[in-house]
């Protein structure tokens, strides 16, 4: 059954009072109704319901049927039943930003279930075991306040890690801070980012109520094992707040955690920012690289361009080489070259700068929005960016090769990974042509005539692998 909800003026109602549960939709200043009753067949009575932005999430009691319902405001009812076996009824729910805290009663198993809205449960019952049902819940922004029945009746639950958001097959983490920080410096809070109905990562800057401007940043892991190396990142954006607004930055980088120690700041940073820096003449396009570190003359090189701010969705992309950093930003979500703004290769080749400049250690990933020095949205007003996707594509590394020395026209097996199907191998600069094979771990190509002596290196559309070296020897006379 179709039906359009307005979130704002929306209205479900349960009563006791009716033989079967009864929910009603509310729409519009006159109260126009519908009943949704026949959609829920099957739960006894509803007891709690909340909507988190994207959907609503209903829950009730049941002989043996429905306790958990997942509805969309229009058509879709998911039955999340089976998911919260165990629980006798859903008595309250509520959404944090980040994910739902179900409670309800049961004689001898769940009474508490963390949800993240998609396919993940976790039993947290053991962390309120004087409790004997979850009667109400309730999230204000640190921790969650319980109440309900039994020796114990009200328990605060405060998290020891905030959670991570699954977005685009990683796992970000978002940031919350008291008092302020760089950059900016700025207010910080977790609050402010989303994933919406469609799956978007939402980044949203907010007035708190304490009249404080807040911001939105997330990152991957910091954990070693989770940072990114050489290859091509690209985020799909929709939304240019940045355009019409000169107070507002959005960044797209790779940054240094804790580990590269604390002068970290100004080094192993590449950098992509849509701000205009607090001057509405300014261009708004950046990109940056900063060095390894800080010893001169290492400084770091930008280049700023404009965008058509009559485009709302862009994609942003950089290919981290070993030797240099290729950018490139497009109008529209593609993942190819078409309707390409600019491209911009740094170091410049025309500077003293080379690769030495470019980092080499594997970083985090950054994604945040945020206010120039602090200040206020010249608009006064809240600021969404949406990321529709965030793509990584390793760069191809050689692990080892056949050969030590060869001649021209010898075959030669390059192994190793991310090569692709059509990875290029070059010998000390010279092309090869004549391949017999070609696979994202193989290579076999014959030397090029005209090759000498020097590194062997493949290259894709991610970037230029490690090198290997090869010696050039005269082929045997026969």
């Amino acid at each position: 059954m179709a039906t359009s909800l307005l979130v704002a003026l929306a209205l479900l109602v349960s009563t006791a009072y009716f033989q079967h549960p009864f929910i009603q939709a509310y729409q519009g200043a006159g109260f126009n109704s519908e009943s949704l009753t026949a959609d829920i067949s099957g739960m006894d009575s509803v007891d709690s319901l909340s909507w988190n932005g994207s959907y609503w999430l209903i829950g009730g009691g049941a002989s043996s049927a429905k306790k958990l319902i997942k509805y969309d405001g229009g058509s879709t009812y998911t039955d999340l039943t089976a998911d919260i076996s165990g629980m006798d009824s859903v008595d309250s729910l509520a959404w944090n930003d980040f994910y739902w805290l179900i409670g309800g009663g049961a004689s001898s198993a769940k009474k508490l279930i963390k949800y993240d809205g998609g396919s993940t449960y976790i039993d947290l019952t053991a962390n309120i075991s004087g409790m004997d049902s979850v009667d109400s819940l309730t999230w204000n922004g640190a921790y969650w306040l319980i109440g309900g029945g039994g020796s114990e009746t009200l328990y605060k639950l405060t998290e020891t890690e905030m959670p991570g958001i699954n977005f685009s097959g990683y796992e970000w983490f978002a940031r919350t801070e008291s008092g302020v920080s760089g950059p900016g410096p700025n207010f910080w809070d977790r609050s402010g980012v989303w994933l919406d109905f469609d799956g978007n990562l939402c980044l949203k800057i907010h007035k708190g109520a304490d009249g404080n401007w807040y911001c939105s940043s997330v990152n991957t892991s910091v954990d070693t094992l989770q940072r990114f190396g050489f290859g091509r990142y690209q985020w799909q954006i929709t939304g240019s707040p940045e355009a019409e607004d000169p107070e507002v930055v959005f960044g797209m980088f790779n940054y240094p955690p804790a580990d590269f120690g604390e002068d970290r700041d100004g080094t192993n940073e590449i950098d992509i920012e849509l701000a205009k820096w607090g001057f509405n003449f300014f261009p708004f396009g950046h990109y940056t690289v900063y060095p390894p570190e800080h010893i001169p003359p290492y400084v770091n090189e930008s280049y700023s361009f404009n965008i058509n701010s009559g485009h709302a969705d862009a994609t942003h992309r950089f290919v981290w080489d070993r030797k240099f950093i290729t950018f490139q930003s497009l109008y529209g979500h593609t993942d190819d070259d078409s309707n390409e703004i600019v491209k911009k290769v740094l170091p410049s080749q025309d500077s003293h700068r080379n690769s030495t400049y470019v980092p080499q250690k594997p970083l985090p990933v950054f994604t945040n929005l945020w206010l120039h020095k602090g200040n206020a949205p010249a608009s006064n007003s809240d600021i969404v960016v949406k990321v529709k996707s965030f793509k990584f594509y390793p760069g191809p590394l050689i692990t080892s090769m056949s050969h030590a020395s060869a001649a021209v026209d010898d075959v030669v097996t390059i192994s190793g990974d991310h090569f692709g199907s059509a990875g290029k191998a070059t010998f000390n600069g010279k092309e090869a042509k004549d391949y017999s094979k070609r696979t994202d771990q193989e290579i076999k190509v014959k030397v090029p005539s005209g090759a000498t002596s020097g590194n062997v290196e493949v290259s894709t559309e991610n970037g230029t692998s490690n090198s290997k070296n090869l010696t050039i020897v005269p082929r045997p006379q026969v």
